[in-house]
Order: C-alpha cells, then sequence, then structure tokens
C-alpha cells in the first residue's frame, strides 16, 4: 500500500475488501492516456476479464472546496475522455467511506458485479 493516499486506504480497508473479499483484478494509482493524449492516474482501477472501472477517493477539500475554475473543467474533460475511452466511473466521497460505509460496500459490490458478471450471474 506504499504511496497510497490515506483515503484510498481507507476504502480498501473499510468498504472493499468487506464487500469483495479479494483484492484481484484491483490496480491502485493505474496510468491510463485520455483521447487527447495525456496522462491520467485513476486511484483504483478494477479490470476484470478486459472491464475498466476506475474508483476515485474523492476528499472534500481537493474536490469541491479548493477547486478553482481551470481544476473544474480539467476534471469534467478527464471524466468525459475516460468514459469514452470505455471506463466506467464511481467516485465516493471520502466522508461516505466513513459516515455511509455499508452504501459504499453496496456501492462497490454493484460496480464489482457490473464489470465482472461471470463472477455474480445473480445479480
Amino acid at each position: 500500500m506504499k504511496g497510497l493516499g490515506y483515503g484510498t486506504i481507507e476504502f480498501l480497508r473499510l468498504i472493499w475488501y468487506p464487500a469483495i473479499r479479494s483484492f484481484e483484478h484491483l490496480y491502485p494509482e493505474w496510468e491510463v492516456r485520455d483521447f487527447n493524449n495525456g496522462y491520467r492516474y485513476l486511484d483504483l482501477a478494477y479490470m476484470p476479464e478486459g472491464a475498466k472501472g476506475g474508483i476515485e477517493i474523492q476528499g472534500y477539500g481537493p474536490h469541491a472546496r479548493d477547486l478553482d475554475v481551470r481544476r473544474f473543467k480539467d476534471l469534467c474533460w478527464r471524466h468525459s475522455l475516460l468514459a469514452l475511452d470505455g471506463w466506467t466511473f464511481s467516485p465516493i466521497a471520502y466522508l461516505s467511506v466513513k459516515e455511509e460505509p455499508k452504501q459504499c460496500q453496496h456501492l462497490s459490490f454493484l460496480l464489482s458485479a457490473s464489470l465482472f458478471p461471470l463472477m455474480y450471474p445473480q445479480v
């Protein structure tokens, strides 16, 4: 877990592992190229059998309170360009990780099931 942010570590500890019980197909700090030929980094990439799921743990400060117009536009472009490249995103507020862990676990389970349906045929 070296190099991971505190929010990502807490998400893995409190949300992902209790819900999914495996770190298989999950890659931290995943580098991708977007359609503008730029490099983007995902907090976590979940990529079972060629699927592309991105999980972003978003703190209130850097993703809301302290956001300037240029950064806001970049985040919108980032999300749009990666979605066009086939990425499914699940942005999760760090506050939800701490205050609503069961809902976050359910959301993580649904993301996993939608990207890896062979593992969860009943969903």
